[in-house]
């Protein structure tokens, strides 16, 4: 078969039937005379997933990595750790930045020191010019922490040191489509120290862009979201109108704040990760606190949510430890197959954390319960790899007890197609599919060249299998695909 069109996924199956309809009044069997021709193009759902450890930090090449990894132009993984390293080990050291390649070998870039920063909480920014940039919560002129750049070459160099009341503590960065870098500190501010956002230019040059208030939330402690509408999004840990339990806001790249939603305990508390923003202009995120059982019973597990472009807000997943137990940094990431992975830093079967997948409409899967083998506290969250893998790091565990890096490869099931007889003259289609995702049925009366043509809506799937009918013409050879939409 020839490739049909840019939008589809992969051709992982065909299915060929013989059907004509005996004309005679008699019957109405079937016989072979045409061809149908049906193959789905969607990404598929997954049947396993295998954890594989494959470094462990031993303290002087690094401890405890908090932050998200990146993936750099060669391939290799990118990531910071907030402790260990060569400097100041009598107070658990002041970190380090690395390179790890897909096969396991780890290169400890730059040792940390309370010159050039220490203690990065937060993981890298790629950005455009091809360099990476990151902040450390402490260390610089002032020691109220710095952004640092680190070019392709591994060259590191100090871009800028906070100052008080400039943000303090600042959590990572995002850039702006101008080029910009834009993030938050966890305190500062002319507000009495609840936290601040920044704005630096590609020059260095730092302007205050707003000072969180308590009522306007507290304490961010997330890198910010760019949501591709203009505006970034973010979390605070705290503050807000609801029992002091966080907020969600967005900021407009001149400073104009806007609370969008205050927690209030029982629908989530102490959000420290930032949403992610769909194309639909959702916010889906997560809470490290909070939630409540279906008697409204606070269980205080942490929660995901989604909050809707009119103020609609939905406590999608509730954990109750069986399932995770959220206290992490990392938040929610939006894979390529349309589900969100995440990762929790306490629960699971042995008591040491999980990955989890989520479709749109809150339905979660416990992909992986971290053992007694395996790291612990997974609180970086997850990065997808171009290899297809995604690749996280924990806290804790490993043979040294220092922190791992590991690989999450999932194992797609094989596809089914399905097709049966309806009543009358027509065929009953059938097809896996993934929650909350758009198809699009089609059909062509050749393959050479193929003339597809919409049949009938689209149809969004509200379970993992998607049912659609279609005529069977008579002496007639007749094609079928589905396209999964964007």
């Amino acid at each position: 078969m020839r490739k049909i069109d840019s939008m589809m996924r992969k051709t992982h199956s065909i299915l060929l039937e013989r059907w004509d309809r005996d004309t005679r009044p008699t019957t109405l069997a079937w016989r072979p005379c045409v061809i149908l021709g049906l193959w789905l193009i969607v990404a598929q759902a997954h049947g396993g997933a295998t954890l594989t450890t494959l470094f462990s930090f031993n303290g002087s090449n690094g401890a405890v990595p908090e932050g998200r990894l990146v993936q750099g132009a060669d391939g290799s993984l990118y990531g910071t750790t907030i402790g260990g390293g060569t400097n100041n080990l009598a107070t658990g050291g002041d970190g380090t930045v690395f390179r790890f390649s897909t096969t396991g070998v780890l290169t400890t870039l730059v040792f940390l020191d309370s010159t050039n920063g220490s203690n990065p909480q937060a993981g890298l920014l790629l950005a455009g010019d091809g360099n990476f940039y990151g902040t450390a919560m402490y260390g610089g002129a002032n020691y109220c922490g710095i952004v640092f750049k680190l070019s392709a070459d591994g060259a590191f160099s100090t871009f800028h040191s906070f100052a008080s009341p400039e943000a303090v503590y600042a959590n990572g960065l995002v850039e702006g489509p101008e080029g910009a870098f834009y993030g938050t500190g966890y305190w500062g501010g002319t507000n009495g120290g609840y936290g601040a956002a920044f704005k630096i230019a590609a020059d260095g040059t730092p302007t205050p862009l707003v000072s969180f208030g308590g009522t306007n939330g507290a304490n961010p402690q997330c890198p910010l979201c760019w949501g591709g509408d203009g505006n970034f999004y973010g979390t605070t840990v705290a503050g807000g109108t609801n029992s002091d339990a966080g907020t969600i806001f967005r900021l407009a790249p001149d400073g104009t704040l806007t609370t969008l939603f205050c927690f209030a305990g029982t629908n989530g508390s102490a959000p420290l990760a930032s949403p992610v923003r769909t194309a639909d202009g959702c916010l889906y995120g997560t809470t490290s606190a909070g939630g409540a059982g279906p008697d409204n019973t606070p269980i205080g597990n942490g929660t995901i949510y989604r909050l809707a472009p009119d103020g609609t807000f939905t406590t999608l997943v509730v954990f109750d430890n069986t399932n995770g137990a959220l206290s992490s940094f990392s938040g929610l990431l939006l894979a390529a197959d349309g589900y969100f992975y995440g990762t929790t830093d306490r629960g699971g079967a042995f008591q040491r954390g999980t990955v989890f997948r989520m479709s749109t409409n809150g339905v979660l899967t416990t992909l992986v319960s971290f053992g007694p083998n395996d790291g612990s506290a997974p609180a970086a969250g997850l990065v997808e790899a171009a290899d297809g893998s995604f690749y996280g790091a924990t806290m804790f565990g490993g043979e040294y007890e220092q922190g791992t890096i590991f690989r999450l490869s999932l194992t797609p099931n094989p596809p089914r197609l399905r097709a049966a007889l309806a009543p009358g003259a027509g065929l009953a289609l059938s097809w896996d599919a993934i929650e909350g995702r758009n198809y699009q049925l089609q059909s062509s009366s050749s393959l050479a060249p193929p003339d597809w043509h919409d049949l009938g809506a689209v149809i969004a799937a509200t379970n993992s299998t998607v049912q659609a009918s279609a005529p069977a013409e008579p002496g007639q050879a007749r094609f079928y695909q589905v396209i999964l939409l964007p």
